[in-house]
C-alpha cells in the first residue's frame, strides 16, 4: 500500500525539523540518517508530481499543445541537469544516479514529441 502524497509531505515536514533541531544539537549522526530519509521522501514526493505533471502525447495534440509540452520537458531537464551537476560536485552518487534516470525519462519524452510526424 502506498502512501499518499500529504503523508508523504507532513513525513518530510517533520524530518525536515527533526534535522534542524539535530543539527542545533550537533547529533551528526542523526543528521546523516534524516537526511538519507529526506533524500528518499523527496523522491517518493518527485514520483507523485512526475506523475501528473506530463500529459501523454496523443495525435491529437495541437501544436500549441506541443511547444507547451516541449517548454515545460525543457525546463525540468535543465534544472534536473543543474541538480545532476550539484550532487555531482559534492559527491552525492546516489542522488546522482536517481537524477540520471529522470534526466534520461525527460529525454526520452522530448524524443517522442520531436518523432510526432505531423501535429495539428
Amino acid at each position: 500500500l502506498c502512501p499518499s502524497l500529504n503523508t508523504l509531505t507532513n513525513a518530510k515536514l517533520e524530518s525536515e525539523q527533526q534535522l534542524q533541531d539535530a543539527m542545533q544539537k550537533r547529533q551528526f549522526q542523526l543528521c546523516a540518517q534524516l537526511e538519507q530519509k529526506l533524500t528518499r521522501l523527496s523522491a517518493l514526493i518527485d514520483a507523485y508530481d512526475g506523475g501528473d505533471e506530463y500529459e501523454e502525447i496523443d495525435d491529437e495534440m495541437t501544436i500549441s499543445e506541443i511547444v507547451t509540452m516541449r517548454e515545460t520537458l525543457d525546463t525540468k531537464l535543465s534544472n534536473l541537469e543543474r541538480d545532476l551537476n550539484i550532487a555531482l560536485s559534492t559527491r552525492d552518487f546516489e542522488q546522482c544516479t536517481s537524477l540520471q534516470t529522470e534526466v534520461a525519462q525527460i529525454k526520452a519524452r522530448l524524443n517522442d514529441l520531436d518523432a510526432d510526424p505531423e501535429p495539428r
